[in-house]
């Protein structure tokens, strides 16, 4: 072949698995993880000037992946959809360390042989699930796995003893570089690539230089990212830290487990490592490679067991693993092509990638990124809020801290503190023995905060708590009393729900208390589990009455006097029980136009009923506190005590 052949085989063979890793990827859609959509929120309130921050207030580093939140920023301002900007870029990063591993390995003879080390390592990224699945999903691992094998690739030629080009351990350290701004963590593989090249070379003044030129520049984007985040955040390590680390009994445990099924699914892979350490004992395989690829390897195993793992689908934390996998494969290959036919390692090649997709196939952690949905329950909760409520902006206090966050825009409490400061930096006694990354809460912390609305686990709520922030609320009094739980219909046309716990003293969106007169928002109306509101035809949200469906609440204070008791839209089919808080089996009033007559202060419950089946739809209940010249028709009125 002439080099013009080479470099177009080269090429043909990235065009193919990256065409394999598109048709993989496409598989998973739309998923996109909450987490993402903490980046995103981070993205698109820097592109609003709002600053890198995830809320107002204090700020709060609560993303770990500066550089890609920097780059989704930079695809929205050129006009892209944030999610689909996320996307063009992880396509971009996993394509890029295909790129890197088929040019490390890429054929440099006629041999049409050599075509099998990089067509193996390629189809390792394109069948790989954690790959596919975070082409797509909206986090930093594609920028994770094309920084890191374009490190490992210009860094070749230290490990096989070639003839050192300074400018291009430069280059290495550029991308060690980003990659150190991409994941703070990720220093890890610098340290693990010195210590390699110490071991490879030996420490003279050589290895010094080498050090030297491939370091500079990560130092120099730890330092300086470290400056801005003391100057910006005030911190010497992100929010995430102190959410995610716990260095405990029940997180090795969690992150063996992590581990061990990674391995286990990934059963192919696994094989070649093993293959891989026995070539290596019987030097067979260059001893330099060997540990210029296993130390990393081995040191960001270490690193995942000791952090617990994670709890996203298609174990992100195995990009790495797999990028470096991806290298030992093609080593492997390029081994055995010394001893056996073009035939029998083709062969084999097939029937690992046959094992593999099986694998993948089967693996409970890829198949949650076919089935998890709930991230865009989030978007039309938040549509539905945004209608509603754009004009209040009410406060709302989320465990799902990336969905509705991102596609409402109101202000938050996260509740598990990975974007709170005051929670993150409060943790509980048991911290590290809980779900990883889900142990933290202060349920007092965030009564005192008032929040409008909370959004108990997803998106969709709930009426019972699952972390920590919500039982502790709900094992307190005061919870029922100033927050009470609605079912709010998404739209008309599906039978989607939301279980939202709503303040009914807010200011904003609660029960409004003037000198006279109380306003109740209909759809709180909710005192009967059955009852539901939704969205009315003007976005804002009413609640549904008819005659299989009343509508009840209960607890509403009165002053002594007369008070005329009235609903928005006014609708003669409406009727009214009423009765006190302390004699609530008595119903009185049963009227279209009730007026109560108060000798003490008291609370009373009012029902909304209706004789027919149409859905009448009802905006405000009010009170209003009427003058003595309409005393006169108390003798026409039942007095309620």
């Amino acid at each position: 072949m002439s080099r013009f052949s080479l470099r177009s085989t080269g090429i043909a063979i990235w065009l193919l698995a990256t065409g394999l890793l598109v048709l993989h990827a496409w598989t998973y859609m739309p998923f996109i993880a909450d987490d993402s959509l903490i980046s995103l929120r981070y993205a698109d309130r820097l592109l609003h000037g709002l600053g890198l921050t995830w809320t107002d207030g204090p700020r709060v580093e609560g993303y770990s992946n500066l550089l890609w939140v920097l780059a989704c920023a930079l695809m929205g301002k050129l006009g892209f959809d944030l999610i689909d900007g996320a996307r063009i870029l992880g396509l971009l990063g996993m394509s890029a360390a295909i790129a890197a591993v088929v040019y490390a390995y890429r054929p440099k003879s006629k041999n049409l042989s050599n075509i099998l080390p990089p067509l193996a390592a390629g189809l390792v990224l394109a069948l790989s699930g954690t790959i596919a699945v975070w082409t797509i999903g909206g986090l930093e691992q594609p920028f994770v796995a094309a920084f890191l094998a374009w490190m490992l690739v210009l860094l070749y030629s230290v490990a096989e003893g070639n003839e050192v080009k300074f400018h291009t351990i430069w280059l290495s350290g550029l991308f060690g570089g980003l990659l150190c701004l991409t994941r703070p963590d990720s220093p890890l593989f610098i340290a693990a690539a010195c210590i390699a090249i110490l071991l490879i070379r030996g420490l003279n003044k050589g290895t010094i230089r080498i050090l030297v030129a491939f370091g500079t520049i990560p130092v120099l984007c730890v330092a300086g990212q470290l400056a801005f985040r003391l100057i910006y955040y005030r911190e010497w390590v992100p929010n995430t830290a102190y959410v995610k680390i716990a260095f405990s009994l029940n997180y090795l445990i969690h992150g063996g487990y992590y581990l061990s099924t990674g391995f286990l699914f990934g059963l192919p892979l696994t094989v070649i490592v093993v293959i891989v350490l026995r070539l290596g004992y019987q030097k067979k395989i260059s001893k330099n490679v060997l540990i210029y690829l296993v130390l990393p390897l081995i040191a960001w195993v270490g690193y995942v067991l000791i952090i617990g793992g994670d709890v996203f689908p298609a174990r992100r934390h195995f990009t790495p693993i797999v990028i470096i996998i991806a290298f030992l494969v093609a080593e492997v290959v390029t081994y055995f092509m010394t001893i056996r036919s073009i035939k029998f390692i083709t062969m084999r090649i097939m029937l690992a990638s046959i094992a593999f997709i099986v694998l993948e196939y089967i693996d409970i952690a890829d198949r949650r990124g076919n089935g998890e949905r709930w991230e865009w329950e989030g978007k039309t909760i938040s549509t539905t809020l945004k209608n509603a409520f754009y004009k209040q902006q009410p406060l709302l206090a989320v465990d799902a801290a990336g969905c509705i966050p991102y596609w409402s825009g109101f202000p938050c409490i996260d509740m598990l503190g990975l974007n709170d400061y005051y929670i993150a930096h409060h943790p509980p006694a048991d911290f590290g023995d809980g779900h990883i990354g889900h142990g933290l809460g202060d349920g007092m912390y965030v009564m005192r905060r008032k929040p409008d609305m909370i959004f108990l686990c997803g998106p969709l709520g709930g009426e019972k708590w699952v972390w920590l922030s919500g039982q502790q609320m709900q094992s307190t009094p005061d919870f029922y009393r100033i927050f009470s739980l609605v079912k709010l219909r998404l739209d008309d046309t599906s039978s989607l729900y939301a279980l939202v716990w709503v303040n009914k003293e807010s200011p904003k969106i609660g029960i409004q208390y003037n000198q006279d007169t109380i306003t109740i928002p209909a759809w709180l109306a909710n005192a009967d589990t059955g009852t539901t509101a939704e969205p009315g035809i003007d976005g804002n949200l009413v609640a549904l009455v008819n005659q299989n469906t009343p509508e009840r609440i209960k607890d509403i204070p009165l002053r002594a006097g007369t008070w005329r008791i009235a609903i928005e839209p006014v609708d003669s089919a409406i009727h009214f029980k009423i009765n006190t808080s302390a004699n609530d089996s008595a119903f009185y009033n049963v009227t279209a136009n009730p007026i109560v007559m108060l000798s003490d202060s008291t609370a009373i419950n009012i029902e909304l009923m209706s004789d027919d089946s149409r859905m009448h739809r009802i905006k405000t209940i009010t009170c209003i506190r009427m003058h003595d010249e309409v005393n006169s028709a108390k003798d026409d009125k039942r007095n309620v005590n």
